[in-house]
């Protein structure tokens, strides 16, 4: 739903900050998310925009009017968040975070008790509420106090490196470039990927929420990492979203992978191991079919739902599923936490490069399948830019060399160095 440039949806709620995201709404949703829960306890946190702060304190004016106990993180990726929510037994969690939009934007995220984000029908409930002014106040007695929270990004780290054979990884001294785009992902991907023994080449990693470039994590806005991959002789390069929740990869050669074939990728890697096969992996349906076809062919059954992380999460619970995720960069492990996590998915993209056995390849650049809608021109011979819009997706053939393509027409296939071979 949108009202002027109020956009209301599953994920949360977001507008322009000073236009349609105002004081008086924030204080409002916080009234109403507090009297939601009914007075319990939330865990708080939010990125590093320059509005963060603003707005973090008018939702808590809100939330502690109804006596609620709020445990605030501070600045923190959005996955430190939902992961917080469940190790301190929260009855929910709000994070303020516009995640990868434009840096005059903010929004609210809102969380229950299991570090899932709302459903439709309790964010309906919410909104009910919201819109009713039906709030509840508790008398000057009944206030409780605003909690700090330490530690929370490390036991967050932690939770994600029971993933990966830590000893393993460290013995490789991988060279990793990463880009934060200033945001809630700088200190805690850092302090990852140093635990596990790698040299981090840095751009764009101060918390200051200041946004070098666009913040959404797609080909069009990672060039300049992807240079410096190529210029420092990276591992692997990251490129992570404001409140870390998505992250995109290159490989060794400076090659932008593409979230949709990261997921495929992904996807292959995590159905190898024992006891998968007849288990469940749940998409979205603007998915492309490359994860459903890596994921049948390893015996498992898919299931799609509508767009959003919540609706995939909720039928991943729903189903015990194995692994499940969206096209536009969403991978979700539940083995970390139900939900998006950008530094799951890079534990995973590392330990994945070394279960194959390759030295500075994370992807085997040799071939890469490349389906995408025809617009009327076909992308760059040298490094091919992103196309999200048209539909531009990839998928890297492995050892397996497994190639699947979707329904779209046209298949380009390249060498490393991206030059184009047919059409």
């Amino acid at each position: 739903m949108q009202s002027g440039d109020l956009m209301i949806s599953v994920s949360g709620i977001r507008g322009i900050v000073g236009l349609s995201l105002t004081p008086e709404l924030l204080v409002r949703l916080g009234h109403a998310f507090g009297t939601y829960l009914r007075g319990s306890r939330i865990v708080v946190g939010r990125d590093t925009r320059a509005s963060g702060e603003m707005a973090k304190h008018a939702v808590l004016s809100g939330l502690m009017a109804t006596g609620t106990s709020v445990l605030d993180l501070g600045i923190c990726a959005t996955p430190t968040l939902t992961t917080a929510i469940e190790d301190l037994h929260a009855d929910g969690g709000l994070m303020v975070t516009a995640s990868h939009n434009p840096i005059e934007w903010n929004a609210l995220k809102f969380f229950r008790r299991d570090g899932l984000y709302l459903n439709a029908e309790e964010s309906s409930d919410l909104l009910n509420i919201y819109y009713s002014g039906q709030f509840s106040n508790v008398p000057w007695d009944k206030l409780t106090a605003l909690e700090r929270i330490e530690y929370a990004d490390v036991r967050h780290v932690d939770r994600v490196l029971k993933l990966v054979d830590q000893e393993a990884i460290n013995r490789r001294h991988l060279k990793v470039a990463l880009d934060c785009c200033n945001g809630a992902g700088c200190d805690i991907s850092q302090r990852l990927l140093q635990a596990l023994g790698c040299h981090v080449e840095t751009i764009h990693c101060r918390p200051n929420g200041r946004f070098p470039h666009k913040p959404e994590p797609i080909g069009a806005n990672v060039g300049e990492l992807c240079a410096h991959v190529r210029a420092t002789g990276c591992d692997v390069g990251f490129a992570v979203d404001p409140d870390a929740d998505r992250v995109t990869v290159i490989d060794e050669t400076g090659f932008y992978v593409g979230e949709e074939a990261a997921l495929a990728l992904a996807t292959q890697q995590a159905l190898m191991r024992p006891g998968m096969a007849g288990r469940a992996v749940v998409l979205n349906l603007s998915t492309s079919r490359m994860t459903e076809d890596v994921a049948r062919a390893a015996g498992c059954e898919v299931v799609r739902v509508a767009a959003g992380e919540s609706n995939v999460a909720e039928k991943m619970k729903e189903l015990n599923a194995v692994f499940g995720g969206e096209g536009n960069g969403g991978i979700i492990d539940p083995r970390a936490h139900v939900g998006r996590d950008a530094l799951a998915v890079s534990a995973r993209d590392i330990a994945d490069s070394i279960d194959l056995g390759q030295t500075r390849q994370l992807y085997n650049p040799w071939v890469r399948e490349i389906d995408f809608q025809h617009h009327g021109h076909l992308p760059g011979s040298e490094h091919f830019k992103d196309a999200a819009g048209a539909g531009f997706h990839k998928l890297i053939g492995l050892k397996t060399e497994i190639v699947v393509r979707q329904v779209t027409g046209i298949s380009v296939s390249e060498t490393a160095r991206g030059r184009v071979l047919s059409v």
